[in-house]
């Protein structure tokens, strides 16, 4: 049985955000999806539940903290690992994702090298590097 290539969902409300991280995963080979609100991400992730989540703290309506607190209570996504990605550099913003259940935290603007860093680190090393 061949095991499927992860999905990672990225979270953002800027689109330009979205499509900058999503081209990174790309180009690392993983396949993406990305979610303009918290909102749609929660319809997505009740679609098909991603293997890792890349979440933004700071979206109007529902920020990132409360959609990671809904991710770590529904049992579908408990132990998904969701990595926050902020611009917010306050020890307070950092301090509430991860008591909110996030796993790590990556500052924008993200490296790409850092970037594939925590997803080996959260989903294991990659068997078929993109060529």
């Amino acid at each position: 049985m061949t095991e499927t290539k992860p999905h990672i969902l990225v979270v953002d409300d800027v689109a330009f955000m979205r499509n900058l991280l999503g081209g990174v995963l790309t180009s690392l080979g993983y396949p993406w999806q990305g979610a303009a609100s918290s909102e749609e991400a929660v319809r997505l992730i009740r679609a098909e539940t991603p293997r890792l989540i890349i979440l933004d703290i700071m979206m109007p309506e529902v920020d990132g903290i409360a959609l990671c607190r809904w991710i770590r209570a529904n049992e579908k996504t408990r132990e998904t690992p969701v990595l926050v990605c902020t611009a917010q550099q306050e020890r307070r913003q950092v301090e509430a994702a991860i008591r909110a259940g996030a796993t790590d935290i990556l500052l924008k603007p993200v490296d790409k090298r850092k970037l594939k860093e925590r997803l080996e680190k959260h989903l294991g090393p990659r068997e078929d590097p993109p060529g």
